[in-house]
């Protein structure tokens, strides 16, 4: 039973001292090849990581589908890794559209993720939403086209995070913003219902409205367009405050 780990083993020390490794070294070698775990304490380690995706993948797929492709689970646990490695922000997250189940809603809770916006975020990604970098590691799952094909409704995606998005993110914890809605990466609506003209004022100078853009439509509505961080940002202003604009 230990003969092939022994012969592992042993090609991981001919190969470290083939380098001119120092012991350090080569106790290194051994440590990053996984060897100082007994096998039993790797496969409970492997169990439990596998049996959380597992759990968090049951939270979405339909009603009496499968929820134990190995193969998918593994390869998306492995994913997960490679990005941490590549030092991205891991952002793991699932819009609220696919996400109407109310038992996802209560995990989610109870795991301590948080509401933002139109997506759930965990506690990690949390705490680091506000500082996060251009690239975000995206974790979108999606509903199984069929019951039982577990693999087509995953998918995890490395992806720049677009303007758009930024500019969501920016500005969604404003009061009187009211909406959003996106028309492509670099193009979002914000419908904003401003009470008073310094909350009015404070969106003019953020997004450096020109005041040719602002037009009034009647009853209170208008319309304006501004940019923030290279995004281009449209307003539908609902009961403009008397002397909001001119």
């Amino acid at each position: 039973m230990r003969t092939k780990a022994l012969n592992q083993l042993a090609g991981v020390v001919c190969a470290a001292q083939a380098k001119d490794r120092t012991p350090m070294g080569i106790a290194m070698a051994i440590e990053s090849a996984g060897m100082m775990q007994t096998p039993e304490t790797a496969a409970e380690q492997r169990s439990k990581v596998i049996g959380e995706i597992a759990e968090l993948l049951a939270a979405r797929i339909p009603d009496g589908s499968r929820t134990d492709d190995w193969e998918t689970v593994t390869g998306f646990v492995e994913e997960l890794r490679g990005m941490a490695a590549r030092g991205l922000g891991l952002f793991i997250g699932c819009r609220t559209a696919l996400c109407a189940r109310g038992e996802w809603t209560s995990k989610a809770s109870e795991r301590g993720w948080e509401k933002q916006g139109d997506v759930w975020l965990c506690p990690q990604c949390a705490a680091n939403a506000a500082d996060r970098a251009d690239f975000l590691a995206k974790l979108a799952l999606e509903q199984a086209p069929a019951v039982g094909e577990v693999g087509q409704g995953l998918r995890v995606v490395a992806v720049e995070e677009s303007r758009a998005s930024r500019a969501i993110a920016h500005f969604s914890g404003q009061p009187d913003l009211e909406s959003t809605e996106t028309h492509g990466p670099d193009k979002v609506t914000f419908t904003i219902r401003p009470r008073t003209v310094e909350e009015w004022n404070w969106w003019v100078a953020k997004l450096a409205v020109p005041v040719d853009t602002i037009t009034h439509r009647g009853n209170g509505v208008a319309t304006a367009r501004g940019t923030w961080s290279g995004a281009t940002v449209h307003l539908l202003v609902r009961d403009m405050p008397t002397g909001g604009a001119r």
